[in-house]
């Protein structure tokens, strides 16, 4: 691990467009989620494209929602987001001037189906988001959260043998 960034791969025995399908639909990610805090997934359209933005109904203590905009979308390849502060309108705008963290994964054919890498990136984070990542310590929890996020992965993907497109 290094400062500002988390990653943890597999190789799940499946090809890159079964495995893109499942981790860019966010309504797949409640079921895919190794925190355990991604709830539900609201009704939206699919994402098809970066600048897409789609919700996600959380619980950490607490039930929040989140909305999150896609920032790299390359079908088979990679899918990366940026979670937005989901409260009033003036607050979301300063977090998607912010930087802050991005969640996303990284795909590759391998012997076997399909190396996923999957990162969670603060590194252009602001100071004090920065302090906040550390005290709560997220890198060790995104850690622990992403090896059972790849597991599920791997679980729902399993006995898929579609080509890749």
């Amino acid at each position: 691990m290094s400062e500002g960034r988390v990653v943890v791969e597999r190789v799940v025995a499946a090809p890159p467009a079964a495995v893109f399908e499942v981790v860019s639909d966010p309504a797949r990610h409640p079921e895919i989620d190794g925190s355990g805090m991604v709830v539900s997934a609201p009704n939206g359209p699919p994402v098809t494209a970066a600048g897409d933005r789609f919700g996600m109904s959380m619980k950490w203590g607490v039930g929040y929602q989140m909305t999150n905009v896609v920032t790299e979308y390359e079908p088979d390849r990679r899918f990366v987001w940026r979670p937005l502060v989901a409260r009033p309108a003036w607050v979301g705008k300063l977090a998607e001037r912010s930087g802050g963290h991005v969640w996303g994964y990284e795909l590759e054919a391998a012997d076997g189906g399909t190396r996923v890498r999957h990162f969670y990136d603060w590194s252009a984070a602001t100071l004090a988001e920065r302090l906040y990542i550390r005290a709560m310590r997220w890198p060790d929890r995104a850690r622990r959260a992403m090896t059972g996020t790849l597991e599920r992965v791997a679980a729902v993907t399993a006995g898929d043998t579609t080509s890749p497109a």
